[in-house]
């Protein structure tokens, strides 16, 4: 049990690292940033990362829609009906709709972490949407 929790610490330390370093101006260079109707596909991660996340960056309120958290190849699939406009990418029954404060949407906003892909900055936290095992929400 001791080691799962310094397990998630360390997780949980690396998260807050990414997001320290997003905000002083460090990002990770995304594996891919395409193009695609209404936005754009981002896929984070480093080369040779067993482990990758693929985003949807909306382009009339540049909201992230996580897309899928995996492999290199796992994530380039999921990306493929957002490139090509087949799929809808906002879908209800996978995601959750945007959080609702003080009558005002609120959506993540992209960060270019290797893991952590979006922030939501709340009441002078923040946030963060990340990658690990699936998708996560992780407050500071």
């Amino acid at each position: 049990m001791e080691e799962v929790l310094a397990w998630k610490q360390r997780v949980a330390l690396d998260w807050v690292e990414q997001w320290r370093a997003c905000c002083a101006g460090n990002t990770v260079p995304l594996l891919t940033e395409l193009e695609a109707p209404h936005g754009r596909v981002r896929i984070h991660g480093r080369r040779g990362d067993r482990h990758c996340a693929a985003t949807f960056v909306r382009q009339r309120d540049n909201a992230v829609v996580p897309l899928a958290s995996g492999d290199f190849p796992t994530c380039a699939s999921a990306c493929v009906g957002a490139l090509d406009g087949t799929v809808p990418v906002w879908d209800g029954e996978r995601f959750e709709p945007p959080a609702v404060l003080y009558r005002r949407r609120r959506f993540f906003t992209p960060l270019q972490g290797r893991s952590v892909v979006g922030e939501l900055e709340l009441f002078g936290g923040v946030v963060l949407l990340t990658a690990a095992t699936g998708w996560v929400s992780w407050a500071d």
